[in-house]
């Protein structure tokens, strides 16, 4: 990221932002990382461009934004074309993969059981071949150590012993479920008592989802961030601060994500269940929780809306509607 920047050029006197320069940094990263395989070289340096140009305006141009970093340990990607899925003995799935240059493949165990019925359910669709994989990412997540799952211990930048355990994340296209006779407008809105409110076309509530944890999870997160730094002042660095500030902000992350996905997948199933073709979401009032992802959250709403079949409409600020219908089909069998 720091090299494609500095290769770049710079605002001095310009009437607009000249195009990118083309810059090659293969060579550089092979020599570099001799060690990781080509695809993977080739797979982080699309991810890592992508990113520098979609930050490229603001970044060189208006300033608005600062240099995208990075940090220690980076999910290592790996492409559609060298890796695959297939069933071990006893229908364990497995994945096999190349994790160094030269290198014989790996066969990969993943985790099963009944906290992992839906990614159970899309790789089988992987393997029989309805779905279109894509790629493949393996990187580490800090787990509890009384868990009993297998893992890797390492220390955190406090110097504190900690357990991770190794994550293997896959992109596909997987098929849409068959479209079924669905009617109807179901009215979803934001609301200052409630995470979100249901109605229908008389304006009668259908479900509502309070989710009061979500703002319990999020005061008692400030608080914490706020007592800590009013404990790291510049007389008192201990490392253990910033490590626990660190695990504590990592841990709200992931459990505010998985409230957003609980939270859209029961909208979602509510609307199938009661055969509605349409979602109409007004994402207007943000006064239940303050720094609440809104944005994720009507995202996974709308991606769990496409793979049901349900149109998903949002209603902005002035009243007007933005239709967002779910894209056409790859082939015959395959859908995003």
């Amino acid at each position: 990221m720091t090299e494609y920047y500095v290769r770049d050029v710079r605002r001095n006197g310009h009437a607009k932002l000249p195009p990118q320069p083309k810059t090659y940094l293969y060579p550089e990263a092979t020599e570099r990382f001799p060690s990781l395989p080509p695809q993977a070289i080739t797979a982080i340096d699309h991810a890592i461009v992508g990113k520098y140009r979609a930050m490229r305006y603001k970044l060189i141009w208006t300033g608005e934004a600062s240099l995208p970093t990075y940090r220690y340990p980076a999910p290592i990607a790996i492409p559609s074309r060298a890796w695959r899925a297939e069933y071990g003995k006893a229908n364990v799935p497995l994945v096999h993969v190349t994790l160094r240059r030269g290198g014989r493949r790996w066969a990969l165990r993943l985790r099963g059981g009944r906290n992992y019925r839906r990614q159970l359910v899309a790789f089988a669709k992987m393997v029989s071949g309805a779905a279109a994989v894509g790629e493949l990412a393996l990187y580490r997540l800090r787990a509890n150590a009384a868990d009993h799952r297998s893992g890797v211990a390492d220390r955190d930048s406090g110097g504190q012993k900690a357990s991770y355990r190794i994550m293997c994340k896959i992109v596909a296209w997987l098929p849409r479920e068959p479209a079924r006779l669905a009617e109807g407008v179901l009215f979803v809105r934001t609301d200052k008592d409630a995470l979100l409110v249901a109605l229908n076309a008389k304006e009668e509530k259908l479900w509502v989802l309070h989710a009061d944890q979500v703002k319990r999870w999020e005061a008692e997160h400030r608080r914490k961030s706020s007592r800590w730094s009013e404990d790291q002042k510049a007389e008192n660095r201990p490392p253990k601060f910033q490590a626990r500030r660190e695990a504590a902000s990592t841990k709200h992350r992931r459990r505010i994500d998985s409230a957003c996905h609980e939270a859209a997948a029961q909208l979602v199933n509510n609307a199938a269940r009661r055969r509605f073709g349409v979602i109409r979401y007004y994402d207007l009032a943000h006064d239940f929780v303050g720094g609440f992802p809104w944005d994720r959250l009507r995202s996974l709403i709308r991606e769990k809306a496409d793979a049901k079949g349900i149109v998903f409409e949002l209603v902005d600020a002035s009243g007007l509607v933005a239709i967002e219908t779910p894209p056409a089909p790859l082939a015959t069998t395959q859908d995003k």
